[in-house]
């Protein structure tokens, strides 16, 4: 029997209708997910802390805490979570996440799509004995290529 433990993941950002936006897509992908939001970059790494979710979709421009320190404190742990950065800019701290990041980082606006197609390819991966790690490519205009 497959297991049906739900399985978190963290959206991070301080823009209410940006995460009800994205919390109500992932809610409808599948009844497994268990969506968690946070307001901010030091929310986000404290949620991770205790419940150490294995995808995080952070902005990047966040009070208290920066989505960009978010991430670089998220990779330097022991086993980092698949993290997709969300933004509307292309300032130089994005680029320099880039290749951290394997290219994963979306532009706003992003469509229902996107987050679809995030989600449902962390969770075929996670579920997958032979894991692909190479970076995801959506077929969207506003992702960095």
């Amino acid at each position: 029997m497959e297991s049906t433990s739900k399985k978190y993941i963290l959206v991070a950002d301080d823009d209410l209708s940006t995460v009800s936006y994205i919390l109500s897509i992932i809610e409808e992908l599948n009844d497994n997910f268990y969506p968690v939001k946070a307001a901010n970059g030091l929310e986000a790494l404290n949620i991770y802390l205790h419940l150490r979710p294995e995808l995080i979709i952070t902005d990047m421009i966040m009070p208290q805490m920066d989505g960009y320190d978010l991430v670089i404190k998220l990779l330097n742990e022991d086993k980092p979570p698949n993290i997709w950065a969300i933004t509307c800019f292309n300032f130089p701290r994005i680029c320099d996440l880039q290749d951290l990041l394997k290219n994963q980082i979306l532009f706003k606006p992003f469509d229902i799509e996107d987050i679809e197609n995030i989600v449902l390819r962390h969770e075929f991966a996670s579920t997958t004995m032979d894991q692909d790690t190479s970076p995801l490519q959506i077929n969207a205009p506003h992702l960095i290529k």
